[in-house]
């Protein structure tokens, strides 16, 4: 039997299937809109900066308010340009979008993206991965909002021109966005469940020295680690429906081997064994150090031993 699909398109089939009629594709304009009212404009408290001029050719950015204002330096406005020009119309759009959406986080949105210690490549996905997540989930908090006060948001964090801290947070939503179609292993995220980037959790109670914890059928006492919270990258708060854990996800982008204090790892066992997240996921670019391995070992014995979920490691989880 003959293979594939071989059929005689008739006139009168053409006229029903114009194959050749080109799709209708919306307009910068109506890309930016759309982009615009993914967000809950609510959030914003604050009149935009006035940093951005929308006009028919595109945006402009007011450059003596800019440095006068804002402080932002001619470099850093021209890499921002420079990234703008080079995007595509459609991801044009979504950072237009997101000027206008956003005014009150102008100067962040410009120093971030035009952050000379963020790798271009990384810059570029940025409006696209931002796009998917508040398709997902239009009322995220923590990318452009305070967690809490005296809490930077992501977007602010963007603009850390340490080596490899703007990349470390850029990968954090990129790599957020590429999990709502790519998960990491058993941890998919489903329609309906909430996302925040940025929540801390408990690490200590009482100021240190042991705790005594119980369920109700089991008691256990376990030592405090010399830190009051651990923070979540991003927290997944499932729907009822999807099974209503709470999921901590935290990234650690490196260009050699991933590593995580043992400080950190017991903070994140003590989050585990109170119940105030259900599961901990440390995602990275990399693979993890034989130290960090290590100490995970004998953490997670703990936890089992108590029977509460392990810590998961998952390597060489690629953004792009």
């Amino acid at each position: 039997m003959a293979q594939g699909c071989h059929l005689i398109y008739s006139n009168a089939d053409r006229e029903h299937f114009p194959l050749n009629k080109t799709i209708e594709r919306p307009t910068v304009e109506e890309v930016a809109q759309q982009f615009k009212s993914t967000f809950n404009l609510d959030w914003c408290k604050t009149p935009s900066q006035g940093l951005v001029i929308d006009e028919p050719s595109g945006i402009k950015i007011d450059e003596s308010k800019a440095a006068g204002s804002f402080g932002i330096s001619k470099e850093k406005l021209k890499i921002f340009s420079e990234r703008f020009e080079n995007l595509e119309p459609r991801h044009q759009a979504l950072v237009s979008g997101l000027l206008s959406a956003r005014g009150d986080r102008q100067a962040d949105i410009i120093t971030g993206l035009g952050n000379y210690a963020l790798k271009d490549d990384m810059a570029k996905r940025i409006p696209d991965a931002l796009n998917h997540l508040l398709k997902h989930d239009k009322n995220t908090t923590g990318l452009f909002n305070q967690m809490r006060k005296g809490q930077s948001p992501w977007i602010s964090n963007l603009k850390n021109t340490g080596v490899g801290k703007a990349d470390g947070i850029a990968f954090e939503v990129l790599a957020s966005s590429k999990m709502l179609h790519t998960p990491i292993k058993g941890r998919p995220i489903s329609i309906g469940d909430r996302l925040d980037f940025g929540p801390k959790l408990q690490a200590s109670y009482g100021g240190g020295g042991d705790i005594n914890v119980s369920d109700g059928k089991t008691e256990s006492i376990f030592s405090q680690p010399h830190r009051n919270t651990v923070e979540a990258d991003l927290m997944i708060t499932q729907s009822p429906l999807n099974g209503g854990k709470e999921i901590a996800v935290d990234f650690k982008h490196s260009i050699g081997k991933a590593t995580i204090t043992r400080q950190q790892l017991k903070g994140v066992a003590v989050a585990l064994k109170t119940g105030e997240v259900d599961e901990w996921h440390f995602v990275s670019n990399s693979s993890f150090s034989n130290s960090v391995k290590k100490d995970l070992q004998e953490i997670n014995k703990d936890l089992e031993d108590d029977h509460k979920p392990t810590i998961q490691l998952h390597q060489y989880y690629d953004w792009r």
